[in-house]
């Protein structure tokens, strides 16, 4: 993204704003989660770095990080190292990927919604790698539980194909 268009987006008084933003936040969030739980499953797709990327690009992308590298690094990257690390380690992390699903997805799915706003067909490729993302990250998903809990509503998952 040139950096006219994200400083329109930052300048921009949609109401929905901050309420994309959170979900975002969220989304980050639940990718460091899946990052730790890559790195103790030893899964190889994606991998820690796709994962780092894209977590890159959406705090970059919605702003999150002011666009201040030490802020980027504090917020995100230091805790998706600590993290990953730990779940590099043998201790458990005692937590359910499944539950970080609908925020990552989500955010994904947000992100893909905006380029296609913003951007149109210029987008096309960068928006088929984020849904190839989203596929991979829902591939460790136990979709009976996705059926049981209503996670993901059916209209999200609408976007992915």
């Amino acid at each position: 993204m040139t950096n006219d268009a994200q400083d329109e987006l930052s300048q921009t008084k949609d109401p929905h704003r901050d309420e994309d933003r959170k979900l975002i936040h969220r989304c980050i969030g639940g990718l460091i989660a899946y990052a730790a739980w890559i790195a103790q499953n030893n899964q190889d797709s994606p991998t820690i770095e796709d994962v780092r990327d894209q977590i890159d690009t959406l705090a970059g992308y919605w702003n999150l990080d002011n666009f201040n590298l030490d802020v980027l690094e504090k917020n995100y990257l230091l805790p998706f190292d600590f993290f990953t690390e730990l779940g590099k380690s043998d201790a458990a992390l005692g937590e359910n990927i499944n539950q970080y699903i609908e925020p990552i997805v989500g955010g994904l799915l947000r992100y893909c919604e905006e380029l296609t706003c913003t951007q149109g067909v210029d987008a096309e490729n960068e928006i088929l790698s984020i849904k190839d993302f989203a596929y991979q990250v829902l591939s460790v998903y136990d979709f009976e539980s996705l059926k049981q809990d209503n996670l993901i509503h059916s209209q999200k998952l609408s976007i992915l194909t």
